[in-house]
């Protein structure tokens, strides 16, 4: 459900920046800009592409990190160690 939050969050910040440029884009020509302001919109999709790729890249890098765990997991199953991973089928096994 965070992740669904999240996403409609961001959706609902593309949608509005996307807004303001065609907004923005809109605007008649006049002195400073005889062609008009019609490549501002171009702009904003680009300032939504960073800001999701940003975004999303800084989601995966957290979640990568919170879930780096170095430290081995030893289990203890009768009393003896083993590592869990490749050995816990091998243990289970092994010790009944």
């Amino acid at each position: 459900m965070t992740s669904e939050s999240i996403h409609s969050v961001v959706d609902t910040g593309n949608g509005l920046l996307i807004l303001l440029g065609r907004r923005r884009a809109d605007r008649r020509a006049d002195r400073e800009h005889p062609f008009g302001y019609g490549k501002e919109l171009y702009f904003w999709t680009l300032i939504v592409a960073i800001l999701m790729f940003g975004a999303s890249g800084g989601m995966s890098v957290l979640e990568g990190v919170t879930h780096i765990d170095i430290r081995p997991q030893i289990r203890v199953r009768d009393g003896l160690p083993y590592h869990q991973g490749g050995l816990d089928g091998s243990a289970h096994l092994i010790l009944h």
